[in-house]
């Protein structure tokens, strides 16, 4: 399994977009000792915005990778054909809370023939000549500007986003409304579990609340309780 490695590279901003939001990315990051926070994207959304973060990110992509077999994605046969040339010349992609953008530009490589569109609230500047000339980044922010996308899409990505993702069903509904006849869904999201030292589940007290993740990971912090990660990963084909 490849790993990420750090860049000294200066970076540059690459094909970013605001068509579909009101985000204002020259005034979006805030310091707070001495880690770069996204002011817009509000009290969901608590992890670092800067390149130690996006490190981590690359890492979580090979670990993603590793858990499908060095796939990018899961029943690859189904998401294969969605996107075969045969099937459309040119078929779209999008990536919702993009992360660091790995998995949309390695999609953009490995499908030189279709679109990719890579969302998020926060944005990360690839170095120069990084990303293919089929893969373009938006500022977009899945809890206030779904409803503006018009454009459909063969496939849809959606991976650990749910925590920070207030009404899942309105989301789901603008899901189903982008998605292409017989395209297809992929969901990736994580089930957190606070364990004893016995292997025995903790109940979460406030399982189902958007900051369930924060307060688990707090919780076993303060109580020397290891934390497994369960991972759902689900692929819809509509």
């Amino acid at each position: 399994m490849s790993l990420p490695s750090s860049s000294n590279t200066e970076p540059v901003p690459v094909r970013v977009d605001t068509k579909h939001t009101n985000i204002d990315p020259r005034s979006d990051v805030q310091i707070v000792d001495d880690r770069a926070f996204s002011k817009q994207a509000g009290p969901l959304y608590s992890l670092p915005t800067d390149a130690k973060e996006y490190n981590r990110l690359d890492y979580q992509h090979e670990m993603f990778r590793h858990l499908l077999d060095d796939s990018l994605y899961p029943n690859p046969e189904v998401v294969d054909k969605a996107l075969s040339a045969e099937e459309n010349p040119t078929p779209s992609i999008v990536d919702l809370g993009t992360g660091s953008g790995a998995w949309a530009i390695e999609m953009a490589r490995k499908f030189p023939h279709a679109k990719v569109l890579a969302c998020d609230i926060v944005l990360r500047e690839h170095p120069e000549g990084s990303v293919p000339d089929n893969c373009r980044f938006e500022f977009l922010d899945v809890n206030k500007d779904m409803g503006k996308i018009q454009e459909t899409f063969d496939v849809v990505h959606w991976r650990l986003v749910e925590p920070v993702t207030v009404d899942s069903d309105q989301f789901f509904y603008d899901v189903a409304r982008i998605l292409r006849p017989g395209g297809v869904f992929i969901a990736i999201a994580g089930n957190p579990r606070l364990l004893d030292k016995t292997d025995t589940v903790i109940p979460l007290k406030r399982e189902g609340d958007p900051q369930c993740v924060k307060v688990l990971f707090g919780s076993a912090t303060a109580s020397s309780c290891d934390v497994g990660l369960i991972t759902d990963i689900l692929t819809f084909n509509i």
